[in-house]
């Protein structure tokens, strides 16, 4: 049988739900929609603190409520089942599912000697987690790492071991500071073990500072243009949607909107011209000769143009109960298409369909180019097929909402530093940008705050790293060495 440590028997309930109250505060800023990025870091040591001084069964039942319903508030609003009554029993039990570690972390410790027992928190958390991005629908969304995007010096770790070393690295120190506080901050029982996670952190530090300061001097950069949304576009969409009679003549408008402001990119040097996702609504029937008018843009400019269409899945109408492709069209200079891609991963809830689940990937006079929409770029294996392509620029149109419009960019910034490429971002409703290698944000607008476009002069560079060759290795590291902490903990008694 496992025992629990002896402070079960010791820490007064009031105490113990004081530290689960202190807890369950933090992680509602910890993710989601109010992110506070120390607030990470410190909410898993008073679940820690309050799992560790509570009987296995009352404890961990308790505190995966608690888990639960701080889960259902932080990420209120930021998902496509916002206003959707499924929210509330999926998001539920998402949250209920991340109390896991803390299970096995609380089952398990009692029976690991010394400093070692700090790891086996970090191991199950992040063992979890990467299992969590394989199978979650939602793909790499509450990954622990995103919440440390503003720390740019630590963040560099992923371009190594991807969201894994990260999340590892922040939970190792709440399972590190947890455990001084279990020997009360005793400076000769401790230090030892502080000394160890110092030197790994200040480690991890130095690359990622030393890779900000030596990002390689800019060789090409090229005139890039990011169209999205207006409130006369988003106005033109309602219209074609709720007047069937008109509806062709307004999405044909939506079209003559993005056109028009194509060309007037062009002629200030745009020599790049993307659009958001989903720009402009379109049918089977209406396709080709939508498709053809930007052909005949793109051939006039001498542009690259990637149009965003979604394009229902009927000979002439448009509905929202009709399936649909989501798809970014490239256009070459010469007016031929280079690519027609179909989104990867639709987003669920949606009505678009999947994809292939491959990049398209083209080599151009400006560099190596590619293309994701929008959720695709959550998922750090299809993104990986850029980074192994070696490709220099990354196009992802968009489309996000106020409340997850920045961490939506942040976790799209990841994906730069992991296959070291370049992003550009059109993005409706949310934050257009373009990130560099290194995850920095070049230039940022809010869509909302101007015309719709976005222009900046656009690093073409790929600089190779280690994640986009190896992949999850570090991930799968921790969940081999967790196995083992496990079954080494199964055969031997408590304590000892």
């Amino acid at each position: 049988m496992i025992l629990a440590h002896d402070d079960a028997e010791k820490t007064p309930r009031p105490c113990a739900l004081l530290w689960l109250s202190i807890a369950f505060a933090l992680a509602v800023f910890s993710n989601g929609r109010w992110i506070v990025p120390l607030a990470t870091w410190l909410a898993p040591v008073f679940f820690l603190r309050y799992t560790r001084s509570q009987r296995p069964l009352p404890g961990l039942v308790l505190g995966g409520l608690a888990t639960g319903a701080s889960f259902l508030i932080s990420w209120l609003g930021m998902t496509p089942l916002d206003g959707n009554t499924l929210y509330w029993p999926v998001f539920f039990w998402l949250g209920v599912a991340f109390w896991l570690p803390y299970c096995a972390d609380r089952l398990l410790s009692p029976r690991v000697r010394g400093f070692a027992s700090t790891l086996v928190f970090p191991l199950a958390f992040t063992s979890f987690e990467l299992i969590y991005t394989l199978v979650n629908p939602f793909l790499s969304n509450g990954s622990l790492a995103y919440t440390q995007y503003p720390y740019l010096a630590l963040i560099q770790i992923v371009s190594l071991t991807g969201l894994s070393g990260v999340t590892f690295l922040v939970t190792w120190g709440a399972s590190l500071l947890h455990w001084a506080w279990d020997h009360r901050f005793a400076w000769r029982e401790i230090r030892l073990g502080v000394a160890a996670y110092a030197a790994v952190l200040a480690a991890v530090l130095a690359y990622g500072g030393a890779r900000l300061a030596t990002a390689p001097p800019l060789e090409q950069t090229v005139r890039a243009a990011a169209i999205a949304a207006t409130t006369h576009t988003a106005q033109l969409r309602i219209a074609a949607h709720d007047d069937p009679a008109a509806a062709s003549a307004h999405r044909q408008a939506v079209l003559d909107d993005y056109l028009e402001r194509t060309q007037q990119q062009a002629a200030e040097g745009a020599m790049i011209v993307v659009w958001d996702e989903l720009a402009v609504p379109t049918n089977l029937d209406e396709e080709p000769a939508y498709i053809q008018q930007g052909q005949e843009l793109a051939r006039e400019e001498g542009i690259y143009l990637m149009m965003a269409l979604g394009v229902d899945l009927s000979p002439s109408a448009t509905s929202s109960r009709i399936p649909r492709e989501n798809k970014a069209v490239l256009i070459g200079p010469d007016g031929e298409i280079i690519w027609d891609y179909i989104k990867s991963f639709s987003t669920p809830g949606g009505r678009s369909v999947s994809g292939e689940g491959t990049l398209p990937i083209a080599d151009t006079p400006l560099g190596r180019l590619t293309a994701s929409i929008c959720f695709d770029i959550d998922h750090p294996g299809l993104i990986r097929q850029a980074g192994r392509a070696e490709v220099a620029l990354m196009l992802n149109p968009a489309w996000n909402g106020d409340e997850d419009a920045s961490l939506q960019l942040h976790m799209a910034a990841f994906r730069a530093i992991e296959n070291g490429f370049t992003l550009l971002r059109p993005t409706g409703g949310g934050y257009s940008a373009v990130a560099d290698t290194r995850g920095r944000l070049l230039v940022a607008a809010a869509t909302s705050a101007a015309d719709g476009v976005l222009t900046a002069d656009v690093p073409i560079q790929h600089q190779p790293t280690l994640y986009s060759r190896i992949g999850d290795v570090f991930g799968w590291i921790c969940v081999a060495a967790f196995v083992s902490l496990a079954l080494r903990g199964i055969v031997r008694p408590t304590g000892t």
